[in-house]
């Protein structure tokens, strides 16, 4: 099974797929990114983007998904770490998960956290006011709790 056979059969246990829209194509490059982040890699590069991190093999990869998505199955882990590292991954990515603001916040806080391994709260607040030019606080300090509650930072 291929790379983008892989993609695609945990986008099926995800549940949601499209490419249609620029929402669409966020939500899919941030939900992979996070995916990497719980030690599923699926062998993408991250580079910080006009709404963070962002993968062109990922975007290549995805276009290339469309006409296949509807025939393939869902992909399970035979390790049973990998499955509940999945599992866990789920459960993080349902908080909120089609609020771009949240999910963009939440994003660039593990970017910048994963860039600068010492950085303070306020260092990676600061970050990230400087690229998107104004930031909610009361979505920043949740975002960063629920990062933290994964051990993703």
């Amino acid at each position: 099974m291929g790379n983008i056979e892989i993609l695609g059969g945990l986008l099926k246990r995800i549940g949601k797929f499209s490419m249609n829209t620029f929402n669409d194509r966020f939500f899919f490059q941030k939900r992979i990114y996070f995916l990497q982040a719980f030690k599923i890699n699926l062998g993408y590069k991250f580079s910080l983007y006009h709404s963070g991190p962002y993968s062109s093999q990922l975007a290549d990869d995805g276009y290339n998904l469309i006409q296949k998505f509807q025939e393939l199955q869902e992909v399970f882990f035979i390790e049973e770490d990998l499955e509940k590292k999945f599992k866990e991954y789920l459960e993080f990515i349902s908080k909120n998960g089609d609020n771009t603001n949240w999910m963009e916040t939440m994003v660039l806080i593990h970017y910048f956290n994963q860039i600068k391994k010492n950085a303070s709260k306020e260092e990676i607040l600061k970050m990230i006011i400087d690229k998107k030019g104004k930031t909610d606080v009361t979505i920043f300090n949740e975002a960063w709790e629920h990062l933290k509650k994964f051990k993703l930072i």
